[in-house]
C-alpha cells in the first residue's frame, strides 16, 4: 500500500452512490482515521446535550436561529438561545490532525505517531494506529500488548475470550457462568418486588381515612398469599398505632403458605414487646403445626436474653412435641449476664466525712475516700418457670421441680421415641 501523504483531493461520489477513482483513495485514507474535521467543535446546550461540528460563517448575529453542520456532515437548526458555550478543538487535537496525513504507511511510523497519541493523552487515535500496526504486522508485541492481548496457548487473545469460549460473560464486575447470573438477576428482581410490595402496603395503608377505605384495605391485605410481601406486612405491624389492627396482620402473615411466613411469626414471638401479639402468634403457630417450628423454638432456648428463654418454652409446652423434652430439662437452669451498678459512675471518687460520737476521738471529725466502680457485669443463674411449665404439660410429671438430675435420670427410664411429625390442632 502506498503511504498515507499520497492521497489528495476530495471525494466525489456518483449518482449510483459510488465514488470516482479519486474518491476511492480518499475514501480509504479517512477510513484509516478516526477525525472529526479540522477546526470542528463541541457546542454545549442548555439542557445538557452536546453537538460536534461548525456553525458556517455569513450567519446573522441577531437571527433568532442558528445552522450547524455536524461532522457527520449533516445540518442542525436551534434557536440561538438554546446554545450555552462553544468548545473549540482541543490544540492537540489538532497538532495530530496536522501530524496523521503525513505519517507512513509502516510499522515503526505508526508506532511512533501511537506513542506520541500516548504521550498527549488520545487514547482513542493511539489505539486506532495500534490496530493499524497489527494489520501490518500481526506479530507485532508492542502493539499487541498496546491493545491488552496476551499470548495463550500460541494465539494471541483479548481479555475475556477465553472465559467467552468457556460459555462464561461477564456481568457485574467480573466473569460469570450464565446460571450464577441468572440467579443473581433472580435475587435482584425478587428484591425489586419486596420494595414494590413494602410501597405498595405502605400506601394502602396511608389511604385509610373512613371506615370504607378499611374495610377495602382489609380486604386487600386477606387476599394477599405472595411472600415477598411478608417484610411489608412486618413493617406495617411495627409501626401500627391500632392493636387490633396489628393482630389483623398477623392473621394475614400466617395466611401465607411460606417458610418466611412461619420465620415471621416465630421473630415476633421472641421479640415483640406486645403480649397480645406474642400469644396471637402462638396460637397461630400452635394452629399451622408447621414443621420446623418446633426447631426454632428449641433452638430460641440458648438465647442471651433471659426473657426469650421463657418466651420458646411456653411456645413449646404449647406445641406439646415430645421430642423437646431433653432440651428443656437442659433449659430449666440457664446462665445470663446481668449488670449490677453501685450507683456510681465507673472510677469517680466519692469523700465522706463522719464525726466521732464516742471514743478516744470523740467529737472529731474523720475523713475517707472510696472509689466507685460504676457497673459490674455478672454472670447470674436462673430459674425459667416457663420452662418447668412446658416440662409439666408436655409429660405430666410433677415431682422433680427445677432439680435437672432427677429430671434426666426419669427421662432416661421414661423415654419414648419423639414425635416430630407436624398435625394439625382440631
Amino acid at each position: 500500500m502506498a503511504p498515507f501523504g499520497q492521497y489528495r483531493g476530495k471525494a466525489v461520489l456518483r449518482a449510483d452512490g459510488r465514488a470516482s477513482a479519486p474518491g476511492v483513495a480518499v475514501l480509504a485514507f479517512v477510513a484509516l482515521f478516526p477525525l472529526r474535521p479540522c477546526g470542528a467543535e463541541t457546542l454545549h446546550l442548555r439542557n445538557g446535550g452536546t453537538i460536534e461540528g461548525t456553525i458556517p460563517p455569513g450567519q446573522a448575529a441577531g437571527s433568532e436561529w442558528l445552522t450547524i453542520v455536524t461532522t457527520s456532515g449533516g445540518e442542525i437548526r436551534l434557536f440561538r438561545e438554546d446554545l450555552l458555550r462553544i468548545e473549540s478543538e482541543r490544540p492537540r487535537e489538532q497538532e495530530y490532525v496536522r501530524r496523521a496525513p503525513r505519517t507512513q504507511n509502516s510499522v515503526p511510523a505508526q508506532w511512533e505517531l501511537a506513542e506520541w497519541c500516548r504521550e498527549n493523552r488520545l487514547p482513542e487515535f493511539r489505539t486506532h494506529h495500534l490496530r493499524r500496526i497489527i494489520e501490518l504486522d500481526p506479530d507485532c508485541v508492542e502493539a499487541r500488548h498496546g491493545l491488552g492481548y496476551t499470548h495463550v496457548d500460541g494465539r494471541w487473545v483479548l481479555p475475556g475470550e477465553i472465559p467467552r469460549e468457556r460459555g462464561m460473560e461477564y456481568f457485574q464486575g467480573r466473569w460469570r457462568l450464565p446460571q450464577e447470573i441468572e440467579a443473581i438477576e433472580e435475587k435482584l428482581q425478587t428484591r425489586q418486588a419486596i420494595r414494590d410490595w413494602t410501597l405498595r402496603l405502605k400506601n394502602l395503608r396511608r389511604s385509610v381515612q373512613d371506615q370504607d377505605r378499611l374495610n377495602r384495605f382489609r380486604g386487600e391485605l386477606a387476599a394477599i398469599r405472595d411472600p415477598l410481601a411478608i417484610k411489608g406486612l412486618l413493617q406495617l405491624l411495627n409501626a401500627e398505632p391500632l392493636p387490633w389492627l396489628r393482630l389483623f396482620y398477623v392473621d394475614v402473615i400466617a395466611r401465607i403458605e411460606h417458610v418466611t411466613a412461619l420465620e415471621a411469626l416465630i421473630n415476633t414471638s421472641l421479640e415483640s414487646n406486645d403480649s397480645d401479639l406474642f400469644y396471637k402468634c402462638i396460637d397461630c403457630l400452635v394452629d399451622l403445626r408447621a414443621p420446623g417450628v418446633v426447631d426454632a423454638y428449641v433452638l430460641a432456648l440458648r438465647a442471651v436474653r433471659n426473657d426469650q428463654v421463657n418466651r420458646a418454652a411456653f411456645a413449646l409446652g404449647h406445641l406439646s412435641d415430645p421430642a423437646s423434652v431433653p432440651p428443656l430439662i437442659e433449659a430449666l437452669i440457664t446462665r445470663h449476664r446481668v449488670v449490677i451498678s453501685d450507683g456510681s459512675e465507673a472510677g469517680t471518687h466519692t469523700a465522706t466525712i463522719s464525726r466521732a460520737v464516742s471514743g478516744p476521738g470523740a467529737g472529731q471529725d474523720n475523713a475517707a475516700l472510696s472509689v466507685g466502680k460504676g457497673s459490674n457485669v455478672v454472670i447470674v443463674p436462673m430459674q425459667n418457670e416457663e420452662v418447668l411449665t412446658a416440662l409439666h404439660r408436655i409429660t405430666g410429671n410433677y415431682g422433680y421441680g427445677y432439680d435437672q438430675r432427677a429430671w434426666r435420670t426419669w427421662y432416661a427410664a421414661n423415654q419414648r421415641v419423639p414425635s416430630m411429625a407436624p398435625r394439625r390442632r382440631e
